[in-house]
């Protein structure tokens, strides 16, 4: 049986429950506020585990997280993330790889598969001292590698601070010439105004890593933001 998640205290607590080489399952059963919460720590950033995050059309609200390497809610999602909504929620980064849902979108011989995730006013803050070191940021991902990601919907979200990072994209960058494969559906990005140093896209910031024979899907996806660049390479 998933374990119930119906407090902060539940969410804080996530990363006890997992077990390396079993994939756990989780629910939540009601909407989560997380004032209260003033720590948090990015479930899974050594990327042992595997898990499957089923949020039941609920929503998470006043997430924070500061001061972290790999600043996130996720720092290694190996796994699922589903019907979950993050409103209001503020993520500062001191390091590279930086996002509200995970600082990486699989690693290693894992899979990540997001669907029916939706992100609301919220914010990643870049100080100016971090500003041009900090590569790829995004508000859902940073670093996407072999990923399904379906139903998507980000709105009035964007960068805060006086730091300017490179390579950002709301869904994350592609980094990893061992990536296999990636699909990107039914994402949608509205409002919401981000500037970075290099590379900046609605979608992703940078490609890197692909080479013939990757199977790469991006479909019925769209973005109504405003977007400034300093340097070069400004795309959709």
């Amino acid at each position: 049986a998933p374990y119930k998640l119906k407090t902060a205290e539940d969410l804080v607590a996530i990363e006890d429950k997992l077990v390396e080489g079993t994939e756990i399952f989780f629910t939540m059963e009601n909407d989560i506020d997380m004032a209260a919460v003033t720590t948090w720590n990015p479930i899974n950033l050594d990327a042992a585990y595997k898990f499957n995050f089923d949020g039941k059309g609920h929503k998470i609200s006043n997430f924070k997280c500061e001061g972290k390497n790999n600043a996130s809610f996720i720092g290694v999602l190996n796994g699922t993330v589903k019907n979950v909504t993050f409103e209001n929620a503020s993520v500062v980064s001191t390091s590279a790889t930086t996002a509200i849902l995970a600082a990486y979108a699989s690693k290693g011989n894992g899979t990540a598969t997001i669907n029916n995730v939706k992100i609301l006013n919220s914010t990643v803050g870049i100080p100016a001292a971090a500003g041009k070191t900090t590569n790829f940021v995004g508000i859902l991902c940073a670093e996407v590698e072999t990923a399904d990601i379906n139903g998507v919907y980000i709105e009035n979200c964007g960068i805060t601070g006086a730091g300017k990072p490179r390579f950002f994209g709301y869904i994350g960058g592609i980094n990893d010439a061992e990536m296999e494969s990636f699909s990107i559906r039914n994402v949608w990005v509205k409002g919401g105004s981000v500037s970075v140093n290099q590379e900046g896209g609605g979608i992703f910031g940078r490609i890197e890593g692909l080479t013939d024979g990757k199977n790469v899907v991006i479909e019925n996806c769209g973005v109504s933001c405003e977007l400034y660049d300093d340097n070069q390479a400004l795309g959709g």
